[in-house]
């Protein structure tokens, strides 16, 4: 069970912190980097997301797994979107009808980011529920 949800986790980790380090690029402005970093980021959470699908289900249960999955859908979607905005943030200034695409697009993220925040708190309740089932104690 550890090594099942350790691998979770690592997997889970690559996505995130590529995430990050994209979103380190996008804060310092440096575009280019921000563009290369999306690309990459979106392949590594993709990569994950398959890794993941293709594990087994730990002794018939695939509740873990599952919530794991569906948090990472969230992530890759946030992505997906977000690398719409891109071109929109490299402008000095928007058009009256850019203006408005670029705020969709910021509130669709926003959506998306209170999916993702929800598919975490799932999950965290999953795992410890997970656990318990399987007598196992999960460590901070």
């Amino acid at each position: 069970m550890i090594d099942y949800n350790d691998k979770l986790v690592e997997l889970t980790d690559q996505c995130f912190l590529a995430e990050g380090d994209m979103r380190t690029a996008m804060d310092y402005q440096n575009r280019d980097e921000a563009r290369a970093l999306h690309t990459s980021t979106l392949a590594t959470c993709k990569s994950s997301q398959s890794a993941i699908a293709a594990m087994d289900a730990y002794k018939k249960d695939t509740s873990l797994r599952d919530a794991v999955d569906t948090l990472l859908q969230a992530e890759i979607s946030y992505l997906e979107k977000f690398g719409e905005t891109i071109v929109y943030r490299d402008l000095e200034e928007l058009t009256a009808d850019q203006e408005e695409t670029y705020t969709a697009l910021e509130n669709e993220l926003y959506l998306i980011e209170q999916m993702i925040y929800t598919a975490s708190e799932n999950l965290i309740t999953i795992q410890e529920i997970f656990a318990e089932q399987h007598g196992y104690e999960l460590q901070d």
